[in-house]
């Protein structure tokens, strides 16, 4: 099985370059705090946030305060304010165990190599998602999950996988935060129940539920409304129904009358 999933404005490579090579300390960097005194940090930040995700792990390794520029995530939020966006795509060969994950930048054609995923007993992948600077990776019917850090380069364990473990949900991000609604809980139940996960405070907060249960549906995020289409019922029934999301009112509408041929887009 192979996943895909997209992150925008981020650089996988330009974060492992953050780290010294072969294991080096970040002490042996010297410090150049005069060189951003003389145009001053705003403007060497909006300077910055322009250039390519590319040139970031080199600026990281200049010294400290380039680092800590880099490191902090202010540029990325940044980046996303200004539209500045670079598309990756992060795929997994599932076969392996524990998995393991490339990822590929289409406007260069250039494949990079993440770290290895810690290793335990069976992680079997059933769910990814990206938000903010993150990638989640759920295994073990939704009951464990792992973080990808795009910054550190580095892989940790989720405390709390969701509030309800699930798998087969719609999911979709903006900025921070990312979305998942419907699925199949470890019961075999078929879920209406609909979470918030922000990658800040790393903290699931449960939503209004969906109007119908189901699951191997899709989710999508578009101006400012959460959408979930298509899927099945308990009863392994074809909806023909999606349902959207409005953030600011915390309610859902149907969406009747879909062709059925769009379900489980």
């Amino acid at each position: 099985m192979v996943v895909v999933i997209r992150i925008s404005s981020r650089s996988p490579e330009s974060s492992s370059l953050l780290h010294p090579p072969d294991g080096g300390e970040q002490h042996d960097l010297v410090s150049w705090s005069n060189t951003i005194g003389v145009i001053g940090r705003d403007l060497f930040i909006y300077c910055l946030h322009r250039l390519s995700g590319w040139e970031y792990g080199a600026i990281a390794s200049l010294n400290h305060d380039f680092n800590s520029v880099v490191r902090n995530g202010h540029i990325y939020r940044l980046r996303r304010m200004n539209g500045v966006t670079e598309h990756w795509i992060y795929l997994s060969a599932c076969s392996n165990n524990p998995p393991e994950w490339e990822a590929y930048d289409p406007s260069t054609g250039r494949w990079i190599q993440l770290p290895k995923m810690p290793p335990a007993e069976s992680i079997f992948i059933w769910e990814s998602l990206a938000v903010g600077t993150e990638l989640l990776v759920f295994g073990d019917r939704g009951r464990v999950a792992l973080r990808y850090n795009i910054l550190t380069n580095s892989w940790t364990w989720l405390a709390d996988a969701m509030n309800t473990p699930r798998i087969a949900f719609g999911s979709a991000s903006v900025g921070e935060k990312a979305y998942v609604a419907g699925g199949v809980d470890s019961s075999i139940k078929i879920l209406s129940s609909v979470e918030m996960y922000d990658s800040e405070t790393h903290t699931w907060t449960p939503l209004p539920s969906l109007n119908r249960a189901r699951f191997r549906c899709s989710g999508a995020f578009m101006d400012g409304k959460f959408y979930v289409i298509g899927g099945l019922t308990s009863s392994n029934e074809v909806l023909t129904c999606g349902e959207e999301y409005d953030l600011n009112r915390r309610s859902w509408r149907v969406i009747h009358n879909m062709s059925q041929g769009l379900n489980q887009t």
